[in-house]
């Protein structure tokens, strides 16, 4: 039977269906056909498509298959290859590769093409949205959010050459700023510090990081704010100048205490430092070992190990007082409560730091670890003075919000207090510690009961002094490990990738911000802005393009013999 011209030419295709949504509805409607019609050919003739390609779509599907070939089944893969592309790409940095593979070991390349080009096409656009929706909704919620009084944790790193600028808020850990820079001069700072903030209802009063002079030109002349400098740089000075020479130290003791127990009891052979008796030469004479007396033996070996031990004291006395530099630096006495000024803290971290430098002058370190001491003592000022400005900006906002004497003194000598030493319970290690700063918080809160001022206030008024006295203990910022762990990361990025594009960096940004979570499920974003924002996943639920099919496989060519 001859086929009539027209249905010949219905047999062919002007344009190649390639969205995943258009197959779908022409397999639901082939369907529809096929049970209308009674037949797959005329079908498939009905709906102007070539048999061989409704097969291919198929591929060749059974009653469990036959789900994904539907529209929920589209929806069902779509989901399940953006969180893969998610999950192992943009968050975690891997190749496209890895997604293709996942793809095809999961079966899912018999309905998402599983190609390098493909996948790459869809990692690059999911880039772009990511970054797109953290600038979207920096804007809406910067209008949303109440008015802040924040400190800005400033540092640099750098990538090829290039100067990367990052700019944190410590409380909320949200990115505020995060850029390659051609120069990290005061005025480049600068601008890029009111461009971060631009969007946001608040107001900066102080920076936080180390001692870099573009940072702090740009705060203190430029900004005209405050310049915390933090105790991690303090402290990291200080152990580099002493901990790796004094453990070679300790190490070389060990190894002379070693060595006199071997000689003690082995007298005739020779010691190596492995461990492992020297190869016997056929010449004795050139093996001969040096004969010691077995007192003389006892004696050395006596004397070394005392003086591993005298060692071994010593780098405990200065990792402790590495220590007690940051468990000193507070605001306040977290197990007494009292109160700490500038002069007071200046002469703890000073006697801390001589100690120090005592071990270095006595062991005879080398004079870089001398120099960065110095340096380490230099910061010393600072610090002391972080805590006189704390005070200060404690007494203006306890004056600008409070009338009542009785009140600010309730704020000052027991609000402030528990809730410091209660943020301090979980940053600490050391169990006999946190059980002696249990009891100082239960000690604070009999206080707080037993006042008859308390007692008188209603909860909303309870409310406000809480939340004033929690604005306060926040002005105090110790360190700006934010920044240096901000960097860490994007240093591991920037390896694995070896290539940190603009809108790449700022979809790493916006994952930051909007989807990584604490313990209490809340992201940056939400701590930050005091508003849920939207959801990034299903963001991009809405908005990725849907992935295309796999091509059928074509037929290779066998060269003739």
């Amino acid at each position: 039977m001859l086929t009539s011209p027209e249905v010949i030419h219905t047999k062919h295709i002007s344009e190649p269906i390639a969205d995943q949504r258009e197959i779908i509805a022409c397999l639901d409607e082939y369907r529809k056909k096929r049970e209308e019609l009674g037949s797959q050919r005329k079908a498939a003739l009905s709906l102007n498509i070539p048999r061989g390609t409704i097969r291919h779509w198929l591929n060749n599907e059974d009653n469990e298959v036959e789900f994904l070939n539907t529209n929920p089944g589209l929806e069902f893969i779509t989901k399940i290859y953006n969180a893969a592309l998610f999950s192992f790409h943009l968050k975690q940095s891997s190749s496209v590769d890895a997604v293709s593979e996942f793809l095809t070991l999961s079966g899912l390349s018999k309905y998402i093409a599983p190609s390098h080009g493909s996948v790459y096409k869809a990692a690059l656009e999911m880039i772009a949205i990511t970054g797109e929706f953290g600038d979207k909704e920096d804007k809406r919620l910067g209008k949303l959010m109440p008015h802040k009084m924040i400190s800005y944790a400033l540092d640099e790193s750098f990538y090829k050459s290039k100067p990367y600028l990052v700019g944190i808020e410590p409380v909320s850990n949200f990115i505020l700023l995060e850029k390659q820079s051609d120069n990290r001069q005061s005025e480049t700072w600068a601008q890029a510090i009111y461009q971060s903030i631009k969007y946001f209802n608040v107001q900066l009063f102080q920076s936080v990081g180390d001692e870099g002079s573009g940072i702090r030109k740009c705060v203190k002349e430029i900004l005209g704010l405050y310049h915390s400098n933090d105790i991690f740089h303090v402290q990291y000075e200080l152990v580099k100048a002493t901990s790796g020479q004094l453990s070679a130290k300790v190490r070389v003791a060990e190894r002379d205490v070693e060595k006199a127990g071997f000689s003690l009891n082995r007298p005739n052979e020779p010691y190596n430092a492995d461990n492992k008796q020297e190869e016997k030469v056929l010449n004795k004479s050139t093996a001969t070992v040096q004969q010691k007396s077995d007192d003389a033996l006892v004696k050395e070996l006596k004397i070394s190990k005392e003086k591993l031990k005298a060692l071994e004291e010593v780098t405990a006395t200065a990792k402790e007082s590495v220590k007690a530099i940051g468990d000193h630096y507070h605001p306040l006495n977290i197990l007494t409560g009292d109160v700490h000024n500038g002069p007071s803290m200046k002469s703890t971290l000073n006697r801390d730091i001589s100690i120090i430098e005592k071990i270095a002058q006595d062991q005879e370190l080398t004079d870089k670890s001398l120099i960065r001491i110095k340096k380490a003592k230099k910061l010393v000022d600072s610090l002391a003075r972080n805590i006189t400005f704390f005070w200060i900006m404690v007494d203006k906002i306890l004056n600008g919000a409070l009338s009542s004497e009785a009140e600010k003194l309730l704020v000052k000598s027991i609000l402030i207090p528990v809730m410091y030493v209660e943020k301090s319970i979980p940053l600490t290690e050391d169990k006999d510690m946190k059980r002696e700063l249990s009891v100082q918080v239960k000690n604070y809160q009999t206080q707080l009961k037993n006042s008859e001022l308390w007692d008188q206030l209603s909860t909303e008024q309870k409310n406000k002094l809480n939340k004033i006295a929690l604005d306060c203990i926040r002005i105090f910022q110790r360190s700006s490990s934010n920044v240096e762990g901000r960097n860490s990361q994007v240093k591991t990025l920037y390896r694995n990738l070896h290539l940190l594009s603009e809108k790449r960096l700022r979809a790493f940004t916006a994952i930051h911000n909007y989807w990584i979570k604490r313990d209490d499920g809340t992201t940056a974003a939400e701590r930050f802005f005091e508003h849920k924002p939207e959801d990034l996943f299903e963001y991009l639920m809405k908005n990725m393009s849907c992935p295309s099919r796999p091509a059928s496989k074509r037929p290779q060519l066998k060269l003739m013999a």
